[in-house]
């Protein structure tokens, strides 16, 4: 697995197998990106237009469901799977590179006590 983060949101990347995945006949393979609120805030929502999934290589190895909107409550994950639609015809290690972005917005919020004399 990866993780990326910044000091708001972390996002980990793992499988439903140890690589190198090999997928045979009848047999399922899966990506799973799990994002986690690790700052003091709010995220927004991750939507299917927030939540870009792009394979460098257009090869269409990966199939997954953004379509929910996903809302991050603090320091609990959220996940999207994906799943992998590896060739069949393949005999050989390859390699599928994905780059995986989140756009979102983050708030803080603070409050302050004000004593108002009159």
């Amino acid at each position: 697995s990866a993780v990326f983060s910044d000091n708001y949101i972390s996002m980990r990347t793992s499988f439903s197998s140890a690589p190198p995945i090999i997928q045979r006949a009848g047999s399922a393979a899966y990506m799973y990106i799990d994002i986690t609120n690790i700052g003091s805030g709010f995220v927004s929502d991750v939507t299917q237009d927030s939540l870009k999934i792009k394979e460098v290589q257009e090869k269409n190895v990966l199939n997954c469901d953004n379509s929910n909107i996903l809302t991050l409550v603090r320091k609990e994950p959220v996940r999207v799977t994906c799943d992998l639609n590896l060739p069949e015809e393949i005999n050989y290690i390859s390699d599928y590179s994905t780059i995986i972005s989140v756009d979102y917005n983050y708030e803080l919020r603070k409050s302050a006590v004000l004593t108002i004399v009159r």
